[in-house]
């Protein structure tokens, strides 16, 4: 076998023509188009028409691919022109396009609907919505039904609403379904905002959550921003204006930065145990403003016009940095056993700024303008704070039980400075002024601060009457 050159003349007729192969290196640059091995045509033993014939007919071969090529190309092409009519946007973001062209996130417009859902999602997955939804006065289970685990759906700035009373914008449903995640958008739906009630796992991202206001009496609960079970995370969330609690969440929930404005009847926030709260806040609470179990931590939270206890606790909770304000008909701050208020501003509550259980640490506070200002439970500690301007008639600075130490406080403008009903407080390093009556003990006033018996004033304290 030899190796030849199949080279075309440049010029009509075309002829093809023969050439054995020199090795790439030593032969000249030439303008060839197929390479092809070939057996040798020994033209020795071939006559000249044999030849002819074998070169014809290779020549119609390659002119036989060449039009079967055309015609391949021919009948993909597509017309040129482009369509009649101006240029439409397709209705989809840059972010959108490219949200559903990554793997796994499909638009929830093309999940489907049945007779009560808007889009029932029955799959694990990333969703995006792609659009508003308005359901009108229709009730339905859910806009979005979620029977699945590890769904996450992206509101992506759209809006649900919903003015039937039973349907709430997402409901997140099943047994042993968990991890939902639903962010950036707005629910406005009369029946509740996200239901996920035992599911653990729910996350709730920048959502503004408005309107859930339903009353409806049967099959709830309705009315609630969101309600979920353990494991919660929610952050940058704000409900306004829901009939029911705001933020209703199990055990180990995490919220930050998340607000519950004028929700009508019930808590603005009620938690599980062992629950971590941030930077929240809830005016015109129906109930409590913040209500939580054991073990939780509350950080620069703010509590105004909750229609009864402003912050309502477990036992050993701590509580940093944070204002309970104009609390009607409840105390600014009410713990359960073994708390910590450190840092705080009780201002304005109708009962006790501070109304602390037995064993609790209050340092560093600014009790203020309260019904009362602090009542202190047995083996309490109360110092470094100041108990100011609770004037009215029978009301006390600081209410002190068994075993309690108050140490180092300005305890001042007072109906009576203190109110001792155990045994065995200490009071120490306190600077009393301004009071009506130092002190009360069992209904009877101006007995002096060292005569009750047990009363110890190891340190001194400086009694300054006004």
């Amino acid at each position: 076998m030899s190796a030849y050159l199949v080279k075309w003349s440049s010029s009509w007729p075309w002829r093809v023509h023969w050439k054995k192969a020199v090795p790439k290196a030593l032969r000249p640059i030439e303008r060839t188009h197929m390479t092809e091995s070939l057996p040798d045509p020994t033209p020795e033993s071939s006559d000249d028409r044999g030849a002819v014939d074998r070169r014809a007919a290779l020549g119609a071969g390659l002119l036989g691919v060449g039009a079967l090529g055309a015609a391949a190309f021919s009948g993909r092409a597509g017309p040129i022109d482009p369509p009649s009519g101006p240029i439409e946007p397709t209705g989809r973001t840059t972010e959108e396009v490219y949200a559903v062209a990554q793997r796994g996130v499909r638009l929830l417009s093309t999940v489907p609907a049945t007779f009560d859902t808007f889009h029932f999602i029955s799959e694990p997955g990333h969703y995006i919505l792609d659009r508003d939804i308005d359901a009108g006065s229709s009730n339905l289970r859910g806009l979005l039904y979620v029977q699945a685990s590890d769904v996450t759906i992206d509101l992506n700035g759209h809006t649900l609403t919903s003015k039937g009373p039973a349907t709430y914008g997402v409901r997140f449903v099943g047994v042993s379904n968990q991890n939902l995640t639903v962010r950036n958008g707005t629910i406005d739906c009369l029946g509740g905002g996200i239901l996920a009630s035992g599911r653990s796992g729910v996350r709730a991202e920048r959502l503004v959550i408005r309107n859930a206001s339903s009353t409806e009496p049967t099959g709830g609960p309705y009315g609630v921003g969101i309600l979920a079970g353990r494991n919660a995370v929610v952050t940058d969330c704000t409900i306004t204006n829901s009939n029911s609690t705001s933020f209703q969440l199990g055990d180990n929930a995490t919220l930050k930065r998340c607000s519950a404005d004028i929700n009508l009847n019930f808590a603005g926030f009620s938690l599980g145990h062992n629950c971590s709260l941030e930077d929240c806040r809830t005016t015109g609470a129906g109930s409590n403003g913040f209500q939580i179990g054991d073990n939780c931590v509350l950080l620069r939270c703010v509590s105004v016009g909750a229609d009864t206890n402003a912050y309502l606790t477990g036992n050993s909770c701590t509580i940093e940095r944070c204002t309970a304000a104009s609390a009607v008909n409840g105390s600014g701050f009410k713990t359960g056993v073994n708390c910590i208020v450190s840092g705080c501003t009780a201002r304005l509550n109708d009962v006790y700024g501070i109304e602390a259980g037995e064993q609790n640490v209050l340092e560093n506070n600014a009790v203020n303008a309260n019904g009362s200002g602090v009542l202190l439970r047995k083996q309490g500690i109360c110092r470094n704070s100041l108990i100011d301007f609770h004037t009215a008639f029978q009301r006390r600075g600081i209410i002190v039980g068994s075993e309690c130490l108050v140490d180092d406080n300005l305890i001042s403008r007072n109906y009576y400075a203190i109110h001792c009903t155990g045994l065995d407080a200490i009071f120490r390093r306190n600077f009393f002024s301004s009071f009506t009556n130092l002190y009360e003990n069992l209904g009877t006033n101006h007995l002096p601060l060292a005569t009750p018996v047990n009363l110890t004033t190891a340190g001194g304290n400086v009694n300054v009457i006004a």
